[in-house]
């Protein structure tokens, strides 16, 4: 489940975050797949986002939610993912 990251503050989409591996079964679900443009990247709107996802995991009744960092990757860089940060 994909959510589009808008700042209030712009206007303009920035970015785009989801749930992943999801386990009922065990209640722990990841905020992952963190895709900012440099215009949200270390905004409140970047932080609120997070934020709501992991206020809306907790509210669903999952016990644990983890998020990954991880860099994107350089190879990436010719088909235009160098203007945008993964975390």
């Amino acid at each position: 489940m994909f959510y589009a990251v808008h700042s209030h503050a712009t206007g303009r989409l920035g970015g785009v975050a989801g749930f992943l591996r999801i386990a009922l079964e065990v209640g722990s679900i990841e905020v992952g797949h963190i895709a900012l443009s440099p215009d949200i990247l270390r905004t409140v709107a970047a932080t609120e986002a997070i934020y709501l996802m992991m206020a809306r995991a907790f509210g669903a009744g999952h016990l644990a939610v983890r998020a990954e960092v991880q860099r994107a990757q350089p190879r990436l860089a010719p088909i235009g993912a160098a203007s945008w940060v993964q975390l």
